[in-house]
């Protein structure tokens, strides 16, 4: 006959297993389960103040350098605009430096034409070459008479016009400003005709 089981054996045992169960709430990690959980609860809610106070000061740290940041820019931004300006006024100073260049360079050829004009002796009749005089912008004087004939003959508005572009004024009659346009060339006033001398400006 096979072997059959021996409850009695098994009733004890489980008896054991009882006892020894009932021992188990002796234990400290099983009796204080509960106020171990609550322990470590209070841990994290500590970590996680900390944690949140920590990133609460890092925003307000983070917001006070947006704001210098912005204050930086601000500047920056300040500083390119004058010197935007600045640029504006060296490209004005440089336009006028230019100009003045230009109007250096008319009056050494003006003072040139002078010169040889100076020894035009005027006459009834003639017909002396005029050497051109030139504008402020260094370019030739437009119309400017090429001949003292052709100056005599100049109308009023045509002399008012040469006259503008030299700088001078263009007031007075017909005579008075032919008079000044042959001053201003270098040409002696002593040998107008009569009907061409007048005060000379």
């Amino acid at each position: 006959m096979a072997a059959q089981p021996d409850f009695n054996t098994v009733s004890t045992k489980f008896a054991e297993i009882g006892q020894e169960s009932a021992l188990c709430q002796n234990l400290p990690g099983v009796g204080n389960g509960i106020m171990i959980l609550d322990g470590i609860r209070i841990m994290m809610n500590r970590l996680e103040r900390r944690l949140g106070a920590r990133i609460r000061g890092l925003d307000r740290r983070m917001g006070r350098l947006e704001g210098r940041m912005g204050r930086l820019e601000g500047r920056m931004d300040g500083l390119e605009g004058r010197m935007g300006r600045l640029e504006g006024q060296m490209r004005r100073l440089e336009g006028r430096m230019g100009g003045l260049g230009e109007a250096v360079k008319a009056s050494e050829k003006n003072t040139l034409a002078r010169i040889m004009n100076s020894g035009i002796v005027l006459s009834p009749g003639g017909n002396a070459r005029l050497m051109p005089l030139y504008s402020s912008a260094n370019e030739v004087v437009n119309r400017f008479p090429r001949t003292t004939a052709e100056l005599n003959n100049m109308t009023g508005v045509a002399l008012t016009a040469v006259l503008l572009q030299l700088g001078l004024p263009g007031k007075g009659g017909v005579a008075e400003k032919k008079s000044r346009l042959l001053f201003h060339s270098g040409v002696g006033t002593s040998m107008l005709n009569p009907e061409h001398q007048a005060c000379v400006v």
